[in-house]
């Protein structure tokens, strides 16, 4: 499955650069100039089409704040939305667009910081990527009910077998 990023930026050198990091990580990358169009665009596609939306926050006539207000509050978008902005971040911004902005990035970014934060949100939402980054655990243990509580803890991290005898621990090493 090939991911689907919309960015929302209206300084060119931006979306080149942006959009190169984006395609990197083997994502397609679609570019709205600003809010208006992002919202067409939206349209267009259907509200669930992009897995990440990369929102500018110093828009002409929209700021990226009031974008995401729009496509959340109004057009019922579910898409998790990442600012990308210049300004100093205060605790009291996030906090104020919290119902709309799942994250922030600070710009200027390391393509590496920003390709991480799009793993991780895009990633919350789809267990598959996720699944193939996964480590392997096997725990050993007495008491299977507690192994059991154990791996229920840890399956969202790891992949988990569990073991209460040396017999099958070898069983299970060489089978995984």
């Amino acid at each position: 499955i090939r991911r689907k990023v919309l960015l929302v930026e209206d300084n060119e050198l931006n979306v080149e650069i942006t959009k190169k990091i984006v395609e990197e990580m083997n994502y397609t990358c679609d570019v709205a100039p600003d809010g208006l169009e992002a919202i067409k665009k939206i349209k267009e596609v259907g509200i669930d089409y992009f897995d990440i939306i990369l929102m500018d926050i110093h828009m002409p006539k929209y700021n990226g704040y009031e974008i995401s207000k729009i496509l959340k509050t109004d057009m019922g978008v579910k898409t998790p939305i990442v600012a990308l902005t210049a300004t100093t971040l205060t605790n009291e911004i996030m906090r104020e667009n919290s119902e709309y902005i799942l994250d922030f990035i600070q710009k200027p970014f390391k393509p590496s910081d920003l390709q991480d934060k799009i793993k991780r949100v895009v990633c919350k939402d789809k267990d598959e990527e996720l699944d193939s980054e996964k480590k392997h655990l096997l725990l050993m243990g007495e008491s299977a009910d507690r192994l059991n509580e154990l791996k229920e803890k840890l399956l969202k991290r790891f992949d988990v077998a569990i073991t209460t005898s040396v017999l099958n621990l070898i069983d299970e090493v060489e089978e995984n």
